[in-house]
C-alpha cells in the first residue's frame, strides 16, 4: 500500500514575487522556445527555470543544468523567495474551469507519496503511462542537485469502500470551507486556488481517508520512479533516511476518481482473434452461458458511445459495452454471477474465447479510433478505475483525456524540499 505523506512545503512569498499568476509554470517538459522565454520574462523566479532548465552556451557537461537549477532554488530559499510551511501540511486544490464544454471544478490533495517494490518486483503505488529511461534519468538527476521536487505525480484514489464514508472530494470541501486560499489565474482562464492544511485533526483525517484507498498514478511515472531510484541509492549510505524523509517520496497530486471534474472516457480492452467476430456470434454465445445477459444497442455511427452510456447507469452490477468488428455493439452483463468488472472480465475470457488468450490493452493513442470500427472484438468500461491493477499488470489502456488529466497541476504552487537547511554556501 503507497503511503501518502503530509510536509513541510516551500511556497512562494506573495510579498516578494507579487501574484502567483506569474511565477507558475506547465509541468510538461520540453517547452516551446517561444513560451520558455515568455514565462523567464514575466518573472525571473518563474518555476519553468525549475521544470524546463535550458542548456547555455560554455556548460562544461549536460549536468551543468541540473546544477544551474540547484542553484537557484538554493538562492530563492536563501533570500525569502520562497519561504517554509511550519508544520506538516496536505495541500488542498481547487481546479475552476471553462471551456467549450462547460465550466467545471476539480479537488485534488498535494502530499508526498513514498513508493515501494514488493519482493515479486511489483511497484506500489501502480502507475498507468510508461516513462522513458531518458524521462526518468532526468528526473532523477534534478532530484540529487537541486534536494527537491519540483513537478507532482498526478494520481487518482479510488475508495475502497465506496459509499460508507465521504469522497476525498468532499472531505477537501469540508476542511477547508472556513479558511481563505490563494488563488491564481492562468492566461486560457484555468484557476487555480489553495490551502495549506496544517490542522493536526484535518491532517489525520485526511490521512487516513487515503491510507483507505487504492491510488493509481496516471501521469508524471517518471517522477515516482525517479524517487524509488533514490530512494534505493540513499538505502546504501552510512546514514539510510527514515521512510517519512522527503529524499525518499514524491510529490504527488491526487484527485478522487468519483470527483465530478475526472474525465468520463472509458477504459478499452481489445481481444485477439478467437473471440466473436460479429454481433450475431456474440450474441449466440452469451445466450450459452449460464447467468449472462447480452442486449443489442445498435449499429450506427454512435452505436459505441450510447453503449458506454448506457453500461454506465447501472451502479450495483458491473455492465460492458461490446463491440464487434462488424459494427454492431451490445451491453454485456452476468446479474447473478458477477459483482465486480474484473470478475466480469473473467467470466466473458473463460466463457466466450474460442482460443486460450488474454486481453490486450489498447496503445492510449490509438483507443478513440477503434471505438469506431473495431478490428477485433473490445469490450469498453464507463472508468478504468473500475480494475485493480493486477487485472491487466498496469492500467495501459486508459485514454488520453484520463492520462492527461487536463490540466495539470502547475509548478510552482508547491515544493518539497529534500533538506530544510536554508543558508548554503556559494
Amino acid at each position: 500500500m503507497a503511503q501518502i505523506l503530509p510536509f513541510c512545503g516551500w511556497r512562494y512569498d506573495l510579498s516578494q514575487i507579487g501574484a502567483l499568476t506569474d511565477v507558475i509554470a506547465p509541468p510538461a517538459s520540453p517547452l516551446s522556445p517561444q513560451l520558455h522565454q515568455a514565462l523567464c520574462r514575466r518573472h525571473p523566479c518563474n518555476a519553468v527555470r525549475l521544470v524546463d532548465i535550458q542548456p547555455e552556451p560554455g556548460d562544461p557537461d549536460e549536468l551543468e543544468c541540473q546544477r544551474r537549477a540547484a542553484a537557484l532554488f538554493r538562492l530563492w530559499r536563501r533570500e525569502g523567495i520562497l519561504v517554509r510551511e511550519h508544520d506538516d501540511a496536505f495541500y488542498a486544490i481547487q481546479l475552476l474551469h471553462s471551456g467549450p464544454a462547460g465550466d467545471y471544478e476539480r479537488w485534488s490533495v498535494v502530499g508526498l507519496v513514498r513508493p515501494e517494490v514488493s519482493p515479486a518486483g511489483v511497484i506500489t503505488p501502480a502507475y498507468s503511462a510508461d516513462a522513458s529511461e531518458t524521462k526518468i534519468q532526468q528526473s532523477l538527476q534534478l532530484r540529487l542537485a537541486a534536494e527537491c521536487d519540483v513537478i507532482p505525480v498526478s494520481a487518482v484514489a479510488v475508495q475502497r469502500h465506496p459509499g460508507s464514508r465521504l469522497s476525498l472530494t468532499e472531505l477537501l470541501q469540508q476542511l477547508v470551507r472556513q479558511q481563505t486560499p490563494l488563488e491564481c489565474w492562468n492566461d486560457d482562464g484555468v484557476r487555480w486556488r489553495i490551502w495549506p492544511v496544517t490542522d493536526s485533526p484535518a491532517v489525520s483525517r485526511i490521512h487516513q481517508h487515503l491510507a483507505q484507498s487504492q491510488i493509481l498514478a496516471i501521469a508524471d511515472a517518471e517522477q515516482l520512479l525517479a524517487a524509488l531510484r533514490q530512494q534505493q541509492l540513499l538505502a546504501t549510505s552510512e546514514q539510510p533516511p527514515g521512510p517519512r524523509d522527503p529524499a525518499t517520496c514524491a510529490l504527488i497530486c491526487i484527485t478522487g476518481a468519483d470527483d465530478p471534474g475526472m474525465p468520463l472516457q472509458p477504459a478499452v480492452f481489445q481481444f485477439p482473434p478467437g473471440y466473436p467476430e460479429t454481433g450475431a456470434e456474440l450474441r449466440t454465445q452469451a445466450e450459452q452461458v449460464l447467468g449472462m445477459v447480452c442486449r443489442f444497442s445498435g449499429n450506427e455511427a454512435e452505436a459505441s458511445a450510447d453503449a458506454i452510456e448506457l453500461s454506465a447507469l447501472n451502479d450495483e452490477q458491473p455492465c460492458f459495452a461490446v463491440g464487434t468488428p462488424d459494427g454492431e455493439w451490445h451491453l454485456l452483463s452476468a446479474p447473478a454471477r458477477c459483482r465486480t468488472a474484473t470478475e466480469l472480465l473473467e467470466l466473458v475470457h473463460q466463457t466466450l474465447a474460442l482460443a486460450p488468450a488474454r486481453p490486450v490493452a489498447i496503445p492510449t493513442e490509438n483507443a478513440t479510433d477503434l471505438l469506431q470500427v473495431p478490428p477485433a472484438m473490445i469490450i469498453a468500461v464507463p472508468s478504468p478505475w473500475q480494475y485493480p491493477p493486477a487485472a491487466t499488470g498496469r492500467i495501459g489502456s486508459i485514454l488520453p483525456a484520463h492520462a492527461c488529466q487536463y490540466p495539470q497541476l502547475p509548478a510552482g504552487l508547491v515544493f518539497s524540499a529534500h533538506t530544510n537547511v536554508t543558508g548554503f554556501s556559494q
